[in-house]
C-alpha cells in the first residue's frame, strides 16, 4: 500500500500525480530483524549506519534524473512475517526523529513491512484515532515525500542492489492505493 501526501493533507498531491520515477528506482534496504522489539521506536541510532548509504542515492538519482526522481529506504524488520494475526498490530514504527534524519537525506520515500511507520492504537487501548499519534505520515507527507506500508518478502532483497517498483492504481484524486511491489537485482 502506497501513502501520498493528500492522505493526511487536503492540497496535497494524490497518487495520480506521482510521478512514476519516484516509484521506481534503486533502494537502500535496511535489515533489523534482529534487532526490532514489539511496539517499540526504531531510532536514529538504529539507521544511522546507512545514512551515508541513503545520502549518496539521493545524491546520484538526483544528478541522474533531476528533482522529481526519488530515493527509497526500504526498512525490514520482519514483522510481515505475523500478517493476518493479531500480532501484526503490535509492529515496531519510527520515531519521529528517525524520520525526520531519513528524510534530511534526502530520502522521498520510506517503506516498511509494518503496517504503519506510526505506532498503530489497540482496541484495547483508550485512546481514539483522533488523539493516535500519526508524526511519522505528517512528516513524511507533509514534506512531500511518499510511504509504503505493509511490504513482504524484503528478507530477499537484503544483499546486493537493487531497483524496486511500487507502482500503484492510477485512480484520480486517491490519497493511497494498493501497490504491485517488486524488486530485480542490479548488474554489478
Amino acid at each position: 500500500h502506497i501513502d501520498a501526501p493528500s492522505h493526511f493533507f487536503e492540497n496535497g498531491v494524490t497518487v495520480d500525480q506521482v510521478p512514476l520515477e519516484r516509484l521506481i528506482g534503486p533502494a537502500v534496504v535496511i535489515d533489523l530483524s534482529d534487532t526490532i522489539i514489539r511496539r517499540q521506536p526504531i531510532e536514529w541510532r538504529d539507521l544511522e549506519k546507512w545514512e551515508d548509504r541513503m545520502k549518496s542515492l539521493a545524491r546520484t538519482q538526483s544528478q541522474a534524473h533531476g528533482s522529481s526522481a526519488g530515493s527509497m529506504v526500504l526498512i525490514r524488520t520482519g514483522w510481515d512475517q505475523y500478517w493476518g494475526t493479531g500480532t501484526y498490530f503490535d509492529h515496531p514504527f519510527l520515531s519521529k526523529y528517525a524520520a525526520v534524519r531519513i528524510l534530511a537525506t534526502g530520502i522521498t520515500l520510506i517503506g516498511v513491512d509494518t503496517l504503519s511507520p506510526d505506532k498503530t492504537v489497540l482496541p484495547s487501548e483508550e485512546i481514539s484515532e483522533l488523539e493516535a499519534d500519526f508524526s511519522v505520515h505528517n512528516e513524511v507527507l507533509g514534506a512531500g515525500c511518499l510511504i509504503a506500508e505493509n511490504l513482504t518478502n524484503l528478507d530477499r532483497i537484503v544483499d546486493g542492489r537493487w531497483v524496486v517498483s511500487l507502482l500503484p492504481l492510477k485512480i484520480g484524486g486517491c490519497d493511497g492505493s494498493p501497490i504491485r511491489a517488486c524488486a530485480w537485482q542490479m548488474k554489478q
